[in-house]
């Protein structure tokens, strides 16, 4: 492998103040894993001592105040360290994001920007449901915290290499593991790369010779999946990916690509054979789905392009006879419990409450979205989207909300979900403000 650096494109605006907070935080976690820990990430993981020290993997100790202490003791700011994501800040007080988890730090340019803790057998941190993620990301800047300076980058991208293949895949250990064999690799630690990624993403991989997406080999196709939609979206900024199979046994659920390496597999045969995305099996099925969303988002920006430029000759007004779906749909938004009360976990994944999982991980939360896997129920969408599918039966994961079936699904989450004064003060017109909302929307 060349030693030509790769292009810098930094995702985490740079802050003298939270990269010292940052740096402190690694070594401190640095400082706290123990032989056991290495042994672990050895067996499960295939990583040998060396690759453990050049991620700078850590621990992050149970205890409720310990990088608390260690970080007031660097003499840095409660305000600060409060701004960095690393912890829940509360009017109870200020508690770790983490307790008791394996830490892998995300490098950039040689500086800590983020983190991403692994579950153990002492993990403490739970959900709202108290169940315990396998994952826990580090808190990041979004229109919910919007002072924490932290930003969600990519992980591996000092790896890049120009004129070289770069691999592009699912979790942090997959990633981690590729680099050690020698072969430049990103991961977004989720199944698909977010669409804010997209363009930075394209950019970051441009200089390389190919690029070859290695996503999970599941039995509900689910990371193949992933890859296709983020090898299109790839293909909209101009390159034109591989995709690669991993292969799996007859009889196994899912293989990684950490797996497939630690095993003794040759990531060199997964990038020769891999296929242009646009040529793979699942990308025209996908392509059509895709097109069908576009064409329906264009026809609904006409029809309000239409009533834009020629409004009504008498303005509806919410007291004639009451609101239109339209403004109840916005109104049930407000009302509506958050989406963690139907899916039973608040972000990453999990088992899909209706149909169960054998990996507990057939569900994706992302915010107030959800995607489920479940094989012969790939879709996702709001919560609205959910009950309608769920609680109502009108339509299957992947269908559009529409017509008489979106009718329905309002006016029964109007009924069952919006406070009865809501809806008085709004046919008598009075319901301006988002007043006494359940999920704070």
């Amino acid at each position: 492998m060349t030693d030509t650096p790769a292009p810098s494109f930094p995702i985490t605006p740079s802050n003298p103040t939270q990269d010292a907070i940052m740096e402190d935080t690694c070594m401190f976690f640095q400082s706290c894993l123990t032989d056991q820990h290495r042994d672990f990430l050895k067996e499960r993981y295939g990583l040998t001592s060396e690759t453990v020290r050049r991620f700078r993997v850590g621990y992050c100790p149970t205890g409720w105040s310990d990088l608390l202490d260690h970080l007031l003791g660097k003499g840095h700011g409660p305000k600060d360290i409060q701004a960095t994501g690393l912890f829940y800040v509360t009017d109870r007080g200020t508690y770790p994001v983490w307790r008791g988890r394996l830490m892998f730090p995300y490098l950039s340019g040689g500086k800590v920007r983020y983190f991403i803790g692994r579950q153990t057998e002492d993990t403490q941190d739970k959900n709202q449901n108290g169940t315990i993620p396998k994952y826990r990301k580090q808190l990041a800047k979004s229109q919910k915290r919007p002072d924490i300076r932290a930003w969600e980058p990519i992980f591996g991208t000092d790896s890049i290499t120009p004129d070289q293949p770069v691999v592009l895949t699912e979790g942090i250990a997959d990633c981690i593991i590729t680099i050690q064999a020698g072969f430049p690799c990103i991961s977004p630690v989720t199944v698909r790369f977010k669409a804010e990624h997209a363009k930075t993403l394209s950019e970051l991989v441009r200089p390389c010779s190919k690029v070859v997406l290695l996503m999970d080999s599941e039995e509900n196709q689910a990371g193949t999946l992933g890859a296709v939609d983020t090898g299109l979206e790839l293909c909209r900024h101009g390159i034109f990916p591989f995709i690669g199979t991993i292969p799996r046994p007859e009889g196994v659920d899912k293989v990684d690509l950490n797996d497939f390496i630690r095993d003794g597999g040759n990531v060199a045969d997964l990038i020769t054979q891999a296929v242009l995305v646009e040529l793979h099996p699942m990308a025209k099925e996908r392509k059509r789905a895709l097109w069908a969303k576009a064409a329906e988002r264009m026809a609904a920006g006409m029809v309000r392009d239409h009533y834009r430029n020629h409004p009504p000759k008498t303005p509806r007004t919410w007291n004639q006879d009451g609101p239109s779906l339209v403004e109840k749909k916005e109104i049930v938004k407000r009302y509506m419990p958050p989406l963690s009360y139907f899916t039973e976990f608040s972000e990453g994944y999990g088992p899909h409450p209706k149909y169960g999982s054998k990996t507990g991980t057939n569900l994706s939360v992302t915010g107030d979205t959800w995607y489920t896997f479940h094989k012969g129920h790939e879709g996702g969408g709001d919560v609205i989207q959910w009950v309608a599918i769920y609680e109502l039966g009108l339509i299957r994961e992947g269908e559009p909300l529409r017509g008489a079936d979106f009718g329905k699904t309002i006016q029964y989450c109007w009924e069952k979900y919006v406070p009865e004064e809501v809806k008085i003060r709004t046919e008598n017109g009075t319901e301006t403000e988002n007043k006494g909302s359940v999920n704070g929307r």
